[in-house]
This record gives C-alpha cells, sequence and structure tokens, in this order.
C-alpha cells in the first residue's frame, strides 16, 4: 500500500511556500508554513518571514509579542542580518513608536547600508513622520548663535 503524504517537505520549500502563501494575504498558512520549515531546522530567514507574517497578522497584543520574538530569534541566530531589525522597526512603527523604530533601521542600515527593504521603510517613516524627517535633514549639521561669530 502507498502511503499519501510521506514525502517531506524540505526547508526551502516549505518557506517558500510561506512566502507565496502571505504574498496571497493568506498570514495564517504561511505562518504554519514558517513554523514547519524552522523545525525542519532554525534558520535566519524563516524566522524573519515568520516575523513578518505574524506582523501582516497582527490585531492583537500576542501577534505582536510573537512577531517581536521570531525577530529576537533571527537576531541570536545571526545578529549581521539587517532584516530582523527591519521588521522590528515595522513592528514598532504599527505601534506608532517611530523613534524606536527609526534607531532599529539605522542599525539595519549599517549592517548594510544599501539593504532596499530598509531604506524603503526609513522613507515610509520619514514621509509619516515631520519631526523625524526634521531630524534627518539637519543630522550632522551644527547650530550657531551670533556668538560664535562674534571673534572673528
Amino acid at each position: 500500500m502507498l502511503a499519501v503524504n510521506s514525502f517531506k517537505k524540505s526547508r526551502a520549500q516549505l518557506n517558500e511556500e510561506g512566502l507565496q502563501l502571505l504574498r496571497n494575504d493568506n498570514a495564517d498558512d504561511a505562518i504554519s508554513h514558517f513554523e514547519q520549515a524552522l523545525k525542519v531546522a532554525p534558520f535566519t530567514e524563516g524566522y524573519i518571514n515568520l516575523a513578518n507574517a505574524r506582523r501582516t497578522k497582527g490585531g492583537d497584543p500576542d501577534s505582536f509579542a510573537a512577531a517581536w520574538q521570531a525577530c529576537e530569534s533571527a537576531v541570536a541566530h545571526d545578529d549581521t542580518d539587517p532584516g530582523a531589525f527591519r521588521v522590528m522597526a515595522q513592528l514598532l512603527m504599527d505601534q506608532g513608536r517611530d523613534e524606536e523604530a527609526l534607531a532599529r533601521l539605522e542599525h539595519a542600515l549599517d549592517l548594510d547600508e544599501t539593504n532596499p527593504e530598509a531604506l524603503a521603510v526609513r522613507e515610509r517613516l520619514f514621509q509619516r513622520n515631520e519631526e523625524l524627517t526634521m531630524k534627518k535633514a539637519t543630522a550632522g549639521k551644527e547650530e550657531h548663535t551670533d556668538e560664535d561669530y562674534t571673534d572673528l
């Protein structure tokens, strides 16, 4: 007798299927796929994808906590991957904690200054938060008073 479903999917297959489910707005099934992939063998991208799926599902404090925990697992697995810091920033932005989000994004960009996802999230953050945009514009510029020029 032929065993049905005896084929065990690889971590890569589960991860790819999870990404496809997430693109199709099926966060619950995506979460299940990423969790299964991580059971096969832990990997940074899997934790990041799980965090993003849980963030996408959102809606309650448990989703935030579970997404944050997945980000922390990604960082513990590889603290040089900017993806976890980007998702942490997005989670913080979802809660209106923009200055904390900016710090996470800056860390992600310190790890990879050309990371397109982190750059895009940072741009969205600046677009929605005028105060942070002003800080960006004045970063690195010294403020001078009239007193600074009295000895010239």
